[in-house]
């Protein structure tokens, strides 16, 4: 085994997936109550938030590809922006709050996506 290869029990593998599942409960509790403005824009705090969901789901879940990885978190975002338009607390929910999903989602993984990219040209 490789000093770079994890196994899937190894502690800081097992973290990843805890800290994806603390960032997933995070953001269902945030969308079921109010949550405090942290940011000027409101758009602002649905990037940050599909980013640092996007960042630790790259780290927990190692097979898939980075693509496959950004289109089902796309896929959840849409659906969580769906389920939230039906709510009351959320009557303001409108397509702009999916692509500030999708720029935080893109945000996140088109580094690691370019340095996949990268890697292929190395001498």
């Amino acid at each position: 085994m490789d000093d770079d290869t994890l196994t899937e029990t190894h502690p800081i593998a097992v973290l990843a997936r805890v800290g994806l599942l603390v960032a997933v409960g995070i953001l269902i509790t945030a969308s079921l109550l109010t949550p405090p403005r942290l940011f000027y824009s409101y758009h602002a705090q649905h990037f940050v938030a599909f980013y640092v969901l996007s960042l630790t789901a790259a780290l927990a879940i190692k097979r898939k590809t980075i693509i496959g990885l950004g289109v089902r978190i796309a896929i959840f975002a849409f659906c969580f922006e769906m389920i939230r338009s039906f709510s009351p607390l959320h009557a303001r929910t409108t397509y702009l709050d999916w692509i500030a999903d999708a720029a935080g989602i893109i945000g996140a993984l088109a580094p690691m996506l370019g340095q996949k990219i990268r890697q292929r040209f190395k001498a």
